[in-house]
């Protein structure tokens, strides 16, 4: 569990809310699955969401982005630029049996800084709650580490970023979620000849798929069935 992590009540209106934002009339809704058959799950989402996160493709059990410019640049003292963006989507289990687990949030970029006082940062979040059951919103921040690498040949430098929600998170698993993944990135400088630029060139939802375990009143039926079973006299007949 990372520092930033924490867990919000919610209430159902706001799924309501979010369900009816994708079934308004000038929406689109586009639904995504593994070409090759080998998602365990598709991915339900809006189309007029479509700009700099891009669009989800579904690899495995993967999801992720290819950005469309996703970037922020302020040059010889301009101040605060900043380029904030969201995308919400839900996941519908498709292999009978199986729940969503786990959820792994990937990113890279790369920023420059050149001269004093040049500033970037990436920051955002993940979020997750039940379709079915929406008590409760799971929430982890996403961390970074320090982008203050400067570079006078204003070569780029990669940064990467990452958030987790799980079991450990108090996560219990589901057939139908609702996960959505924003970014804020920010760009400062604040005086001549100098440069801060950020750019995300990725991002990626790594989500564990696993079987759903049974009751424990189904395996103590199985058993007294099998118990039956090898207790039951054998007929034999007579010549």
């Amino acid at each position: 569990m990372t520092q930033g992590k924490i867990r919000l009540t919610t209430t159902a209106a706001a799924a309501l809310l979010m369900l009816g934002s994708l079934q308004s009339a000038s929406a689109a809704l586009v639904t995504v699955v593994d070409p090759l058959g080998n998602s365990d799950f598709s991915v339900t989402y809006d189309d007029a969401q479509a700009g700099p996160f891009g669009t989800p493709f579904l690899s495995n059990n993967t999801i992720f982005f290819v950005p469309n410019d996703f970037a922020a640049q302020s040059a010889n003292g301009e101040g605060l630029e900043t380029l904030a963006d969201s995308f919400a989507m839900r996941l519908d289990v498709i292999t009978d049996g199986f729940s969503l687990d786990n959820f792994d949030l990937d990113e890279e970029g790369d920023y420059i800084l050149n001269g004093p006082g040049a500033f970037v940062s990436a920051s955002g979040e993940m979020r997750v709650f039940d379709a079915t059951n929406p008590g409760t919103t799971f929430i982890d921040q996403l961390e970074t580490g320090p982008l203050n690498m400067q570079s006078p040949t204003f070569d780029p430098v990669d940064w990467f970023g990452s958030a987790s929600i799980g079991a450990g998170d108090g996560w219990s698993g589901a057939t139908s979620a609702w996960l959505t993944v924003e970014n804020i990135l920010v760009a400062s400088t604040d005086s001549h000849n100098t440069l801060a630029f950020i750019e995300k060139k990725y991002a990626g939802v790594a989500i564990e798929v696993t079987t759903v375990p049974l009751p424990g009143s189904i395996w103590l039926f199985a058993s007294a069935l099998l118990f039956v079973a090898g207790r039951r006299p054998q007929l034999t007949g007579t010549a």
